[in-house]
């Protein structure tokens, strides 16, 4: 069993390890971890953080919100189905508070991502920071005021 589970999640921390170079040198419409979009790399970026978030490792499930959050906030007008309902399962069957809780900040941008400013959340690296501008920014716009 656990070596079945190491089979799963060393593939997926070599994907990430070798992405994390790659998002360094990104221009303003690279896609987070894969580079240079176009049609073809979005798809994959798309299966590849659905496998990251369908991960039995937390951390691998976090990263993942993080650059599906990432992806849709640079692509706002893109369609991102699996990757939507990956999230969305998350909020519910999420296996720790953190996780149910950052999904649905991820599941929130990806239902309106030009709630976001990007310019705010642009260059943030660390998923954690990410989310706390994304609360912030969201808790700004969707107060609601009862009289």
């Amino acid at each position: 069993m656990k070596s079945t589970r190491l089979y799963t999640i060393v593939p997926l921390l070599f994907f990430l390890l070798t992405s994390v170079h790659a998002q360094m040198n990104h221009d303003a419409r690279d896609i987070p971890c894969l580079g240079r979009g176009d049609s073809t790399r979005l798809a994959d970026a798309e299966c590849n953080y659905v496998s990251g978030l369908c991960a039995e490792n937390h951390g691998l499930v976090e990263s993942s919100l993080s650059f599906a959050v990432q992806l849709r906030l640079r692509y706002p007008d893109r369609s991102f189905t699996a990757l939507e309902r990956a999230v969305d399962r998350l909020v519910l069957d999420g296996a720790t508070p953190g996780i149910r809780y950052k999904a649905m900040l991820a599941s929130t941008v990806f239902a309106a991502p030009r709630l976001i400013d990007t310019h705010v959340t642009d260059g943030i690296g660390d998923g954690d920071e990410l989310f706390a501008a994304i609360s912030a920014q969201l808790g700004r716009k969707l107060l609601v005021h009862n009289e």
